[in-house]
């Protein structure tokens, strides 16, 4: 049996603006978001620096600046939407801090400041 064909690189890895990747991986410990030129991995650097919850998922926006990540809070299985700003850092929550799931469902190539996300902000009483 021959040996097959890597895949490239950018297939599986490559943002919207093609210049840099995002993943998730540890910082002292905790997943943080890391960004690194495309062409260097080795010049990686985490622009999240969470101490304690991990990041669990993240997407590049269409902005191809801004980074979105879900994270939850206190085991209670609701996870917030964040966004990130890939060169400054700049974090802010764009959803409500406790007590609702979050969910993202699509980006918009056309808007790209704009996404749809799913809330299960119900009262139950």
């Amino acid at each position: 049996m021959g040996t097959l064909p890597l895949i490239p690189r950018r297939s599986l890895f490559a943002n919207p603006d093609g210049q840099s990747i995002a993943y998730i991986a540890p910082e002292d410990g905790v997943l943080n978001i890391w960004v690194a030129p495309r062409e260097d991995i080795g010049r990686s650097r985490p622009v999240t620096h969470d101490r304690g919850r991990w990041i669990q998922q993240l997407l590049r926006a269409y902005t191809n600046s801004h980074i979105l990540y879900l994270q939850g809070s206190s085991g209670e299985e609701n996870d917030r939407l964040f966004c990130v700003d890939a060169a400054s850092g700049t974090t802010r929550g764009l959803t409500p801090p406790q007590g609702v799931k979050t969910q993202i469902e699509k980006g918009f190539p056309s808007s790209p400041e704009e996404i749809a996300i799913g809330l299960n902000d119900r009262k139950t009483e």
